[in-house]
């Protein structure tokens, strides 16, 4: 089982954009997946901000350790389901 996370992009004006640069009310997606004789978890969300300009820079400011959480949160969740599967 692997995780994924992607991280945004930077835009001809500087703006990031992408995975952790939406607009409010964005949603975060864990779809399980078949990948041979394992199984693939996928992770796809976006982090939503408002207040406009003061949101987007909060929004940029968080979104590193966000994702820097999320992919530590399924590293170690992968790290769980190997183990598991070892010892069955």
């Amino acid at each position: 089982m692997a995780g994924q996370t992607a991280v945004g992009e930077v835009e001809g004006d500087g703006q990031r954009s992408g995975p952790g640069f939406a607009s409010a009310g964005e949603t975060e997606s864990f779809q399980l997946l078949e990948h041979g004789r394992r199984t693939r978890l996928e992770y796809t969300g976006e982090l939503g901000t408002d207040l406009w300009a003061l949101g987007q820079w909060w929004g940029n400011a968080v979104a590193p350790r966000w994702e820097a959480t999320v992919a530590a949160s399924l590293s170690a969740v992968n790290q769980e389901a190997e183990r598991r599967a070892a010892l069955s």
